[in-house]
């Protein structure tokens, strides 16, 4: 009889730490509008051998209407643990080879929603205050 190899499942994913990498304001001229905004997402996972981390690093610019001026900018990154991450992460020679996709899906769904948290509360009380990040479906940002 054979066996069935199970699917790697995600047991025991827990978000450790957030680190606020930088922040920024620009203020606009009087000319531009503030009715809507745009957003440059960036992500970049990262495992980490040593510390047994997994990494996702959140790099947001919030651009005007137009599309034409940086009007602020945040950078993020949320620290992962996971208890089967040499499951997860390794081949049998114990190299990393890359998460699989659908870890990196859950990491940035959880990472984009922090994010928008931290956004929020940075951007408070600033003429960014109405720049909230939207919902965004993590399996359409390419891994």
């Amino acid at each position: 009889m054979s066996k069935i190899k199970q699917a790697k499942h995600f047991s025991e994913l827990k978000l450790e730490a957030i680190e606020l990498l930088g922040n920024s304001l620009h203020l606009p001229g009087s000319d531009i509008s503030l009715n809507s905004f745009h957003f440059n997402i960036d992500i970049d996972n990262k495992a980490d051998h040593d510390s047994m981390r997994l990494f996702a690093i959140i790099s947001i610019e919030i651009l005007s209407e137009d599309k034409n001026h940086i009007l602020g900018a945040v950078a993020l990154s949320c620290i992962y643990t996971i208890n089967n991450f040499d499951e997860l992460v390794k081949n049998d020679s114990g190299q990393i080879t890359g998460m699989p996709k659908k870890l990196i899906e859950k990491i940035n769904a959880i990472s984009l929603a922090t994010t928008r948290g931290v956004m929020f509360s940075i951007f408070k009380g600033t003429f960014l205050h109405n720049a909230l990040l939207p919902i965004i479906d993590a399996q359409t940002i390419p891994a």
